[in-house]
């Protein structure tokens, strides 16, 4: 049987591109099946007014090479992110933010760490009771609020991994993290890739190199090999809509995925006529709450009249339509800055709310780790008969997980592999 394609890449998001770069380089006829009808899977960037605003992913964490490289590479410029951290909780004084007593203290602790845990189990341990009831709230807001991470399954020692790496500096990207994207899929066609959207597969019949992939609109495409670069939460229930069935199905692959944790996100774009809060809270990066909707963040250094507000792993009684949760960002703000709601609104000019764990294609946002996951994270590097092949930020290993980066490295990782394996 003839194959058409070399090579198949399904998901158009930063590791599949990533890949799709590095495959389409090497001289080989290379597919790329997008289920969306746009391109960036979980970065998303809108372009509202002249106004860039970020549904998905939005900031480069630290010195990151390969995100960095790329940018330079493609002369889009990003930005170091300013202004100060500040917390809100209504039974204390409002101030700049810090971590709270005891911190120093998890830390070392964390690190002592011998046999790993879920971070639930070794906050009951190590910090128990009214004494650390303070610390434990941040140690609970900041893993469930920027790792996504439910602590009742968390790793404890990879927790600590990521965060000993969290004072480095933040940059964004002032045309959106899209127009790299849109830069990769450009420079993947200039070396002869196929990109097609609207192309959402649901089922591949395979065996040892050649693959038969299927779209839910009854296209069938051919592949010798196959890279999957879809979302962990695609793999690990097999019931979900965008999920893909695998024939013979890949059981071992399936619950390597399950041993990594997927979190959920709701993240709401608001747009004011003005910076309100710079009468209240001067230079305002970041704010911490205890909110409905905790955190919020401006754009400085620009002064957009654009707060952010992040909302990880809501509860999902509480996520209802997308104005309901809308006016619980306004209950929130209105908690945080001490203003009453009709002022709020007085100068909203739009809203925006994207809830991740609704999108189809995505079901969550970004991965996170459990104990064990750094074993099935190994597995599910080594290709399945040396020509199937997984990709994507949760098979990552280095010190920036659920990241832009941490797809990228997975997406180029994957394809020297595809390519070794084809000698």
């Amino acid at each position: 049987m003839l194959a058409e394609y070399d090579i198949i890449i399904i998901g158009a998001g930063a590791a599949g591109l990533m890949a799709g770069i590095v495959l389409s380089e090497s001289n080989r006829k290379i597919l790329v099946l997008e289920g969306r009808d746009r391109i960036g899977g979980r970065i998303h960037s809108i372009n509202y007014g002249g106004r860039i605003l970020e549904a998905g992913a939005e900031f480069i964490h630290g010195d990151l090479p390969l995100t960095k490289g790329l940018l330079k590479q493609s002369s889009i410029e990003f930005v170091k992110v300013r202004g100060k951290m500040y917390q809100s909780f209504q039974s204390e004084r409002a101030g700049q933010y810090d971590w709270g007593k005891g911190w120093e203290q998890l830390m070392k602790a964390m690190k002592d760490l011998k046999k790993d845990m879920p971070l639930r189990d070794f906050l009951d341990t190590n910090f128990p009771g009214e004494k650390y009831k303070s610390l434990r709230r941040s140690v609970k807001g900041f893993a469930e609020g920027f790792d996504l991470a439910d602590i009742a399954d968390a790793s404890t020692k990879c927790l600590y991994n990521e965060w000993c790496h969290e004072d480095e500096e933040q940059f964004r990207i002032p045309a959106g993290y899209g127009e790299l994207m849109d830069w990769m899929a450009d420079k993947m066609a200039a070396s002869g890739a196929v990109l097609l959207k609207n192309q959402a597969v649901r089922e591949v019949k395979w065996e040892r190199d050649y693959f038969r992939v299927l779209t839910s609109g009854g296209q069938e495409f051919t592949g010798k090999k196959l890279l999957v670069t879809i979302p962990s939460s695609l793999m690990q229930n097999q019931s979900l809509p965008a999920a893909i069935h695998f024939d013979p199905p890949v059981t071992d692959q399936i619950r390597m995925y399950e041993r990594i944790g997927f979190g959920k996100l709701v993240k709401l774009v608001f747009l004011f006529r003005e910076d309100f809060w710079e009468s209240s809270h001067k230079n305002l990066g970041f704010v911490f709450s205890d909110q409905p909707i905790p955190t919020w963040w401006t754009q400085l250094p620009s002064k957009t009249g654009v707060l952010t507000g992040w909302w990880g792993n809501p509860p999902r009684e509480l996520t209802g339509s997308k104005d309901s949760i809308a006016e619980l960002g306004i209950q929130s703000i209105s908690g945080i800055f001490s203003n009453q709601s009709h002022i709020i609104r007085g100068l909203l000019e739009a809203q925006f709310v994207f809830d991740w764990q609704k999108e189809i294609f995505s079901q969550g946002a970004y991965s996170y780790p459990k104990p064990g996951s750094l074993q099935a994270i190994k597995e599910l590097k080594k290709p399945v008969d040396n020509c199937l092949f997984f990709a994507g930020e949760a098979i990552f290993e280095g010190d920036s997980p659920g990241t832009v980066e941490a797809a990228l490295h997975s997406g180029r990782e994957s394809a020297l592999a595809i390519l070794q394996s084809v000698g």
